[in-house]
């Protein structure tokens, strides 16, 4: 992969942190040293780590700190980083430089939060802004800090509207929210 990617000029690699997580010891060493690896073996492009905070609200912390800044850059999964009970604007803004991605999923309003995944949680997908996520605020200071990338991610089962149609109705959503 990575020698495929030099030859199409990919500028970003995104990898799910999920597999590099042991749920015993999450963040362990060894594992953060594999992401640093891989970073490595890209140079003068950024290798973007996806990491999704469904188990723990902390968790960015362990690879924030075990992974190079230069080199590590996060993805911030609103939907569940929200979901899990942890605020994606303070570990946003606690190292900007490393959240140049926000991942935008909405979930209906759920109480306690739900830290798991499972086909329980999937059925909970909202469209953008029918959920619990405060997008609004959330954008207002993405701006500030430079975000320089916007995902859309929307599961299925879709209710009442083909996947078309539900992505027409995030994208409009989050056009409204970046415009003003």
């Amino acid at each position: 992969m990575i020698n495929r990617a030099h030859s199409l000029v990919i500028h970003r690699v995104i990898q799910n942190c999920d597999l590099c997580m042991n749920q015993k010891n999450p963040g362990s060493g060894p594992m953060m040293a594999d992401v640093d690896r891989t970073a490595a073996q890209f140079p003068r492009r950024q290798c973007v780590v996806q990491y999704r905070n469904i188990d723990l609200p902390g968790r960015y912390s362990i690879p924030m700190k075990e992974t190079d800044p230069d080199l590590v850059k996060f993805e911030a999964d609103l939907g569940w980083m929200v979901t899990g009970g942890a605020d994606p604007l303070a570990i946003s803004k606690s190292a900007p430089k490393r959240f140049p991605l926000l991942h935008f999923k909405d979930f209906a309003v759920l109480n306690p939060p739900v830290n798991t995944l499972g086909t329980d949680r999937q059925q909970q997908v909202v469209d953008l802004g029918q959920g619990l996520v405060p997008f609004k605020p959330i954008v207002a200071e993405a701006k500030k800090i430079g975000i320089e990338y916007y995902i859309v991610d929307h599961d299925p089962p879709f209710k009442n509207q083909t996947a078309l149609e539900a992505a027409k109705i995030d994208f409009d959503y989050l056009s409204g929210i970046l415009a003003s």
